[in-house]
């Protein structure tokens, strides 16, 4: 079984990146076509991948930017830091 990085995740969900993004689906499809499954570790959906999805629900939603005082979430195209 392979695992996947919070990075392949996200170009997957987002698509914000053609090249990512289709090499995430084809290794994905792959694994399923085969009857396969991939593991997820738990820290990859604790750490940067959060940040990304808020982001990405904002923005399927229409309602952007995505606030926050996160510095590394304000790094996630669609976010912002709101200043204290």
């Amino acid at each position: 079984m392979a695992a996947l990085d919070t990075n392949v995740l996200v170009r997957l969900l987002v698509q914000d990146d053609a090249r990512q993004g289709a090499a995430a689906t084809r290794l994905i499809r792959r694994s399923v076509d085969a009857g396969g499954a991939l593991f997820v570790p738990v820290t990859v959906v604790l750490a940067d991948f959060a940040d990304c999805l808020h982001a990405a629900l904002a923005l399927v939603a229409g309602e952007q930017p995505l606030w926050t005082f996160d510095k590394a979430a304000a790094k996630v195209d669609g976010a912002k830091l709101l200043p204290p």
